[in-house]
């Protein structure tokens, strides 16, 4: 069930263009599918290139994993989100021990 709560509420499942409550915003925050995400894109974008375009209008496009990251909203890091990824493992199965514990008594 908690599972399901975290990712219902990831931002896979909900519509984030206009203002999330604040219910939402906090359960994206601790989400382990957010760690679990950010983590996997990170990795998979480190073999993109820094390169610039330019738009047509003046400016500049840049195409980099930095770039992907910022428009993804993605500011973690690797070690942030592995860290935050074991601590919830010790959570579930602190959890998971301790409904075990009740059930069996």
């Amino acid at each position: 069930m908690i599972v399901t709560i975290f990712i219902a509420t990831n931002g896979a499942l909900t519509n984030l263009t206009a203002p999330p409550n604040w219910f939402i915003e906090f359960m994206t925050s601790i989400s382990p599918c957010r760690f679990s995400c950010e983590s996997f894109f990170i990795a998979i974008t480190k073999q993109i290139p820094t390169k610039y375009y330019p738009n047509g209008q003046g400016g500049i496009i840049e195409i980099s994993q930095k770039e992907l990251l910022k428009q993804n909203g993605f500011d973690l890091g690797t070690e942030t989100c592995l860290t935050n990824l074991i601590i919830w493992i010790f959570i579930f199965i602190a959890l998971s021990l301790i409904v075990i514990n009740f059930k069996y008594r």
